[in-house]
């Protein structure tokens, strides 16, 4: 029986054994391949749906509480906050800090559409835990404009952290962005005037729904009037725009040969640039007679003929500076929020009790952290239905590969045996079925991971693909044990099987 073991007899019964086990039309093994499917598919579902449920609720700011301070309550908020940093309270409730914030709603101008639009604004605490993770984390931070941080002295504190999506809602380019032009609205429209503020950082998103954010001088001094951020206000005898498309040599040409030169005693000029694609030179014109709010609208349009710019407007702007050096410095800003950050949310129930004690009205929004526990509730439920899931398709899997296993040896058992007489061992016959079977799942795994990409591909199409993930690791360990279990206990009913003697398969006994 030598020669009948030989490898070029094992390769012979190896594969018509395998074809017969494909089963008549492909028949066993299309039925594998759909059972091999529906599990790589429950899996890679339910791996998609919790990445993109992930995605949503993702939150960096889990651990930060907003309390809403109502008009008129900000000394009781103030009290409230001073008895939960004492600290017994603040370790027994895992209170880390917090910070008051002031929210506005302030405008930004649109430079393609050439006006104002409204923003969401708050206030940073300059040394607070949020304004440092937002400077840090590289989950909230887009782009550093400047200096790592904040620059260190108050005056310099003018300017504004903004969200990557306001920046592209202005048509700026995020990646190049330097200042932002911002809007003070008076009155009248006579009266309004744009400050080209610098942008410290790009940040994903800020805590609240917020679409910036200013330091705490900044927030001081934009409640301040007008003339605490330009000196001096009302009269005196200069002019500032901010001029598009035009270079510095080409406007001041354009002004000292225009019909206004002789109104003019001395022109200086600057680059001002928001980002690669918006520069403007800007443009101080100082005038031999004293100009008022009204007359600075008129040399505004007086440039803008001169620019012949139809695109983009002249801008009137003011050379600006951010008073906090002297009284303004221990000047507070408005409450209408308190941001209190906790290292664990264990007791934010006992946290919610502990403030309505200490002052009843003040609201807490507590949705984030629902939100959060939700999540860990869906988390936790998907993981189990997907693993019920790999359960019931992989003992699907094992017994019908051991049910189509058994059939075969059953119907072939008379020849079998007659090779088993022949001197065939049964060593033999089990590692010759045992590569069938690895082979045979191998086959069935490829060939039904090949079908859920054709899956794949038209739910990309139909823009949907990302609920369904096939590359995953989990996927692969899900396989591999799939395999694992499937091959082994087939080969458990094959080695029984062939346990009998020659004569017991021949005569069926």
């Amino acid at each position: 029986m030598k020669r009948a073991s030989s490898g070029a007899y094992r390769s012979l019964f190896i594969k018509r054994e395998f074809r017969a086990l494909l089963g008549p039309g492909y028949g066993y093994f299309v039925r594998l391949v759909a059972l091999m499917m529906a599990m790589l598919l429950a899996l890679g579902i339910s791996l998609g749906g919790l990445e993109q449920l992930r995605i949503r609720m993702d939150d960096p700011f889990t651990n930060t509480l907003e309390v809403a301070i109502p008009l008129g309550s900000g000394d009781l908020a103030q009290e409230a906050y001073d008895s939960l940093m004492v600290p017994e309270v603040r370790e027994a409730l895992y209170i880390e800090g917090g910070e008051f914030s002031q929210v506005t709603l302030d405008w930004l101008l649109d430079m393609k559409l050439g006006e104002a639009r409204w923003f969401r604004n708050r206030s940073l605490a300059v040394d607070s835990r949020l304004t440092r993770q937002l400077l840090t984390d590289p989950d909230l931070l887009y782009r550093d404009v400047g200096p790592k941080g904040l620059p260190e002295r108050p005056s310099d504190q003018c300017g504004l952290i903004v969200t990557e999506e306001t920046v592209r809602q202005l048509g700026l380019d995020p990646q190049t962005l330097e200042a932002l032009p911002f809007r003070l609205e008076g009155n009248e429209d006579s009266s309004s005037f744009t400050l080209f503020l610098p942008v410290f950082a790009i940040v994903k998103q800020l805590p609240g729904g917020c679409d910036m954010a200013m330091p705490d001088p900044m927030a001081v001094m934009r409640n301040e009037p007008y003339e605490r951020f330009v000196r001096p206000f009302d009269r005196n005898n200069q002019v500032s725009l901010l001029v598009p498309d035009l270079d510095e040599d080409e406007i001041r040409a354009r002004i000292e040969s225009s019909p206004y030169a002789g109104e003019i005693y001395q022109v200086v000029s600057s680059s001002a640039k928001l980002d690669d694609q918006y520069t403007y030179t800007q443009v101080t014109l100082s005038l031999r007679e004293d100009v008022g709010v009204e007359k600075r609208q008129v040399w505004r349009k007086r440039l803008e003929e001169l620019a012949g710019s139809a695109d983009r407007r002249v801008l009137l702007t003011y050379p600006w500076y951010c008073d906090n050096e002297a009284e303004n410095r221990n000047m507070e800003i408005k409450k209408y929020r308190l941001n209190l950050f906790f290292s664990r949310l264990d007791n934010v129930r006992e946290f919610e009790l502990k403030l309505n004690e200490l002052a009843d009205g003040l609201s807490i929004d507590m949705s984030r952290i629902e939100s959060s526990r939700n999540f860990s509730l869906v988390a936790r439920l998907t993981a189990i239905l997907s693993t019920g899931l790999f359960m019931f398709c992989l003992l699907g899997m094992v017994f019908y590969m051991n049910h189509m296993v058994q059939n075969h040896l059953y119907r072939n058992r008379q020849g079998l045996g007659t090779l088993a007489a022949f001197g065939l061992s049964r060593r033999d016959l089990n590692g010759m079925y045992s590569q069938i079977i690895i082979l045979y799942t191998v086959f069935a795994t490829g060939v039904g991971f090949l079908l859920v990409l054709v899956v794949k591909g038209i739910l990309e199409l139909l823009g949907t693909g990302s609920y369904l993930v096939i590359l995953h690791p989990y996927l692969f360990v899900a396989i591999l044990l799939g395999w694992g279990v499937v091959i082994l206990s087939t080969r458990r009913s094959i080695h029984q099987y062939l346990q009998k003697t020659p004569g017991d398969l021949i005569f069926n006994r």
